[in-house]
């Protein structure tokens, strides 16, 4: 039987034989009260809020997990419904503090809703109501035991979706509580989605907490800047002020990470610049914006064809075509987006949706930290994997899915490459350093897996690599690539031969002038000595930002740029798909987006721009790199933690103070040869830079190999770095 017939309320629909009650409802257009019931959860009737009149039923039966059946009627509107309903209500009000006035959850509350609609006006209950302390778990959210209603919407988003976390139900009946147990911090990388799922006010934002009330906002759908994922967001804003980020539309997944939940109020800081600045002497100061162009426009015919072009791959299509037809106009083909020094372009892979990778036997991964880099695609796969997927991960370092993995090898950083390598051959290694039976079972899913999932540590010739053997044996490939909207730096023909080439370039006088787009190339770029050398080198420099970075102490020019939320633009996510931002905040006269700025500098200077389109790279053929590790001690992998990987996080207040400090995690077996315990202070040296970090130790990580956590503000661990984010480090005990 491919449908049922079922009579709601007196209105007939054919649904599936698999349908509740309560989906049967919502395609009639009626409407049943609900607290536990979410549609992307598992069905759990706790709040018995939904319950119904079913005709052959003694009872009420709960909608949420009551299944139809052929000819079934159902009431849910009778008297012993309405009467089921408002006593459901009553209980749930009896210890409720009836705080609506003061809770940032008031007109989104599902309880202040239903209790208008189906509750009664008055309460029997005149005792005093049991009361528990607010706690505030860490920089992002707070729970008010006393406004939960033991819905555990939360605890199973943790259970069901996340694959587990010290997030449940504590004591039992009147004495059940809802929280972390052994946490004082509650920060896993998807901590938003507890804070969307609670119906009620029992969990809230510390960073929406006070701020403003929810009907004063106005949202406009746009997409997060954060990851190519490009997930569905939308944006609240009153009086020209960004003060909330919702996740309404489940595109690509219902779910959000906390990148771009809470790592968006730098669009509002105060330490943005807003104002064009010039430089006088060593003093930047204000000028005209028009004066500005004026000067930048007169000084280009100098250095035709002797310019750098330097954009992050988070700005828009648009922006990108306007910098390449810029470069073109002056004759210039130095122009690049890979600032974290990439030597791939990105490939067009054959998975076209996350449910390519959901509903695959097998996943492998390799080569990154999927749940930094790509968070929801990480979540996505940790769901596939409670659901049976086998996942295989092969990384150096990963801090989400490893644990959650089928399958989980940890080579060193200097050996991962050739770790996937062997596994591509299917034979094992003993130079690989890895077990050989963990290596045998990860084999086993390889040649099993449906889809590989290539990192963005992968180099350029890994890739070529994978994807041959890929094509070979007829599996589908995904190639994760650093920045929001590389596809579309790609597809604009925004790429030369590296970043590292530009900077070498401008050292050596062969370009004379740079240009630089949003982006700090002394946070970003694996060199920091050569970012030095360089810009102290250049004649003349521009730099377009939303702050005043390091990279823009050294520039002549200095042009504020608008943010994702300021400017519409064009993206293009993981799966090639063109996704659409929206400006929803007008910035100030003299904030910009690229193309304005290019726009007026064209004219100021009669620049013809050509009219450019969209650009196929050639995929050259890659030889593989042989680069020994020079010095001694630890090999040390240098990484962005996932709370200082959001864009602009340093200036994220509640995002970025989850990481407070930077970490550096090592083994066991070294920590014990070291003496260090965790949380002790160790200094990390090598090249005669001397940084101090906070000890971390990782039962998963190999012997001879560290991690040093990198993008904290004035820390700059980017100098240990001679152009790959892979080094050689000594340690000891400060």
């Amino acid at each position: 039987m491919s449908t049922v017939k079922v009579t709601i309320d007196g209105i007939t629909v054919e649904v599936s034989p698999a349908a509740t009650v309560l989906e049967a409802a919502k395609v009639a257009g009626v409407d049943i009260p609900y607290f536990c019931y979410h549609p992307h959860l598992k069905p759990a009737g706790l709040c018995r809020m939904c319950l119904v009149e079913i005709e052959g039923m003694p009872k009420l039966a709960p909608a949420c997990v009551t299944q139809v059946r052929d000819g079934m009627v159902v009431y849910t509107k009778s008297d012993k419904v309405r009467k089921a309903q408002e006593g459901v209500i009553e209980f749930q009000l009896l210890h409720h503090p009836l705080d609506c006035p003061i809770c940032d959850q008031a007109g989104e509350c599902a309880l202040q809703d239903i209790t208008f609609r189906y509750g009664k006006a008055t309460s029997r209950f005149i005792e005093e109501k049991e009361l528990y302390p607010t706690k505030f778990y860490g920089p992002l959210i707070v729970h008010e035991q006393s406004r939960c209603i033991l819905c555990k919407r939360c605890v199973r988003f943790s259970t069901e979706v996340m694959g587990g976390a010290d997030w449940n139900v504590y004591w039992r009946a009147a004495h059940s509580i809802i929280g972390a147990y052994e946490k004082d911090v509650v920060a896993n990388y998807f901590t938003a989605n507890l804070v969307e799922v609670c119906p009620v006010g029992a969990i809230t934002s510390r960073l929406y907490r006070y701020k403003t009330r929810i009907w004063k906002l106005e949202f406009s759908e746009s997409v997060c800047p954060n990851c190519e994922l490009a997930c569905s967001v939308d944006l609240g804003v009153r009086e020209n002020r960004l003060y909330k980020v919702k996740h309404n539309n489940p595109h690509p997944t219902p779910w959000m990470c906390d990148k771009a939940y809470f790592a968006f109020d730098y669009v509002n800081h105060s330490e943005r610049i807003v104002w064009t600045l010039k430089r006088e002497g060593d003093k930047m100061v204000s000028v005209s914006s028009s004066d500005a162009v004026s000067e930048i426009a007169s000084r280009l015919s100098e250095y035709r064809g002797k310019i750098g072009f330097v954009v992050d791959a988070s700005v828009s299509f648009e922006d990108a075509l306007k910098v390449r037809a810029l470069a073109e106009a002056l004759e210039c083909r130095d122009c690049d987006y890979r600032v974290y020094g990439e030597d791939y372009l990105p490939l067009e892979g054959s998975v076209k949706s996350l449910s390519d990778i959901e509903s695959a036997r097998a996943v492998a991964v390799f080569c990154g930290d999927v749940g930094i880099s790509h968070p929801v695609l990480a979540l996505s796969m940790a769901k596939a994997k409670m659901a049976g997927t086998k996942v295989a991960v092969v990384s150096s370092f990963d801090t989400y899915l490893g644990e959650r993995a089928t399958e989980y090898i940890v080579p060193l950083p200097s050996k991962e490459a050739d770790c996937v390598e062997a596994l591509l051959d299917g034979s094992y290694r003993d130079d690989l350093g890895v077990d050989k039976s963990e290596f045998e079972r990860v084999l086993e899913i390889v040649k099993e897996a449906e889809v590989f999932v290539v990192g963005t540590r992968a180099d350029a010739y890994l890739r070529n690599r994978i994807k041959g053997f890929a094509e070979g044996a007829g599996k589908k490939v995904l190639f994760l690539n650093t920045g929001s909207n590389a596809l579309g730096m790609c597809r604009a023909g925004l790429f030369s031969e590296g970043v590292g080439n530009i900077l070498e370039k401008v050292k050596a006088g062969e370009l004379k002038a740079l240009f630089v787009f949003n982006a700090d190339l002394f946070n970003t770029y694996p060199n920091r000595e050569l970012v030095k050398e360089a810009l102290e080198s250049v004649e003349f420099m521009v730099v377009s930002d939303v702050f005043f970075t390091d990279t823009a102490s050294y520039a002549d020019f200095f042009l504020p740029a608008t943010t994702f939320a300021e400017a519409d633009g064009t993206v293009f996510d993981l799966f090639g798909n063109e996704r659409k931002r929206k400006r929803v905040v007008v910035p100030t006269e003299d904030v910009k987006d690229i193309s304005a700025w290019i726009e007026l500098i064209a004219d100021a200077g009669e620049i013809s721009l050509p009219d450019v389109q969209e650009k196929e790279p050639s995929v050259a053929v890659v030889e593989k790199k042989a680069e020994p590790l020079d010095g001694k001690g630890l090999e040390a992998l240098v990484v962005f933690p996932f709370y200082r990987s959001a864009l602009y996080s340093n200036w994220c207040s509640k995002f970025s103070e989850v990481s407070s400090s930077p970490v550096v995690h090592l083994s066991l077996e070294d920590a014990s040869r070291l003496g260090v315990s965790k949380g002790d202070k160790v200094v990390v040296e090598s090249s005669g830079l001397k940084f101090e970090f906070e000890a971390a130790l990782e039962e998963f990580l190999p012997e001879g190999a560290c991690v040093l956590e990198a993008g904290f503000d004035r820390f700059p661990v980017t100098a240990l770095l001679k152009g790959s984010w892979l080094t050689k480090v000594e340690i000891k005990k400060a």
